[in-house]
């Protein structure tokens, strides 16, 4: 993790995908800057975003990961879900900011923004 002053798909942060061979935890969110969470070799499992409403540009972005167990065959997960029902309650983030995908504001000023908690799995729960 590093800090990128630019927007998502500007050159810098395109070196980093391509050059770097890095992935975004959460390509389609487009609303950052300067702040992003690039991996590789981890399975992605949740993505969510914590904001101060006191403070216009504070926010702390967060990030679950598994280890997989073979490292030249393991799969990411690539179906995104905001249900957290849809995956174990052992991955869920902290409810104290808030409804998930909500902008509830809790815990003085401090809530879950930008349409996250995200979460990640192998499958689709709609395609069962």
């Amino acid at each position: 993790m590093g800090y990128l002053n630019c927007k998502p798909g500007s050159r810098d942060y395109l070196q980093l995908k391509t050059k770097g061979k890095l992935k975004d935890i959460d390509n389609t969110d487009k609303n950052r800057c300067c702040l992003y969470i690039m991996y590789r070799g981890l399975i992605r499992v949740g993505y969510a975003r914590i904001s101060h409403g006191g403070v216009t540009d504070t926010e702390i972005q967060l990030a679950k990961f598994t280890i997989p167990d073979n490292h030249r065959n393991y799969k990411d997960n690539n179906y995104m879900t905001i249900n957290p029902d849809d995956i174990d309650q052992s991955l869920h983030f902290p409810s104290v900011f808030g409804d998930h995908y909500g902008d509830e504001w809790v815990e003085e000023g401090h809530h879950y923004h930008k349409a996250t908690p995200k979460y990640f799995t192998k499958t689709s729960k709609k395609g069962g």
